[in-house]
């Protein structure tokens, strides 16, 4: 599966891909999710999917890119640093988005996503952490840390991981895998 003309990638991400055969049927929602690769990825998949982003012109593209392959996603255009989520789903996702958001919104939004996912959901989260050659903002969200272990402590952790790679600018920054389960309300 792929997507013409992404801006950020062709291809959904890998995590996504390997799990998900464990999200719950159902709804998902794509925190940050730009011109949808995921998106697409998971409404061909059979799941209802809505995408928040702020970047108009990328749902624009993946508003018009669906219609054109028959997928129905909802978008909504909206800032993640003043985003409250208001509906439950049964699965919740972001990838590489919190080092856009300001280190209190950051938190206050795993919190929401936490409180908006149902019961046997999944949370796949993915982003930088504090340790590498980024020149670090510290107002903004990066994991620090065990931060993602401690807030899902009560959630069951189906994978955790920290790892260090190339960014598209070429800097070498570690990043933070989480795929927890809601067991507990």
């Amino acid at each position: 599966m792929s997507i013409q003309n992404p801006k950020w990638s062709n291809e959904p991400n890998k995590y996504l891909v390997e799990y998900i055969e464990d999200l719950k049927k159902g709804t998902v929602l794509d925190l940050g999710g730009s011109d949808g690769v995921n998106a697409i990825f998971l409404a061909q998949s059979g799941f209802d999917v809505t995408n928040v982003d702020k970047d108009a012109e990328a749902l624009r593209l993946l508003a018009s890119y669906s219609k054109d392959i028959s997928l129905e996603i909802n978008t909504v255009n909206a800032n993640l640093n003043e985003y409250n989520i208001d509906n439950e789903y049964d699965n919740v996702i972001s990838f590489y988005t919190f080092h856009f958001l300001d280190k209190d919104s950051g938190q206050k939004l795993i919190e929401n996503i936490q409180s908006k996912t149902r019961l046997e959901g999944l949370n796949i989260l993915i982003g930088f952490t504090d340790q590498g050659e980024f020149k670090l903002n510290n107002q903004k969200c990066y994991f620090v840390d065990n931060f993602l272990l401690d807030i899902y402590k009560s959630w069951e952790i189906l994978y955790h991981s920290k790892f260090t790679g190339s960014t598209k600018s070429g800097l070498s920054q570690e990043r933070e895998v989480l795929v927890a389960k809601k067991v507990v309300s």
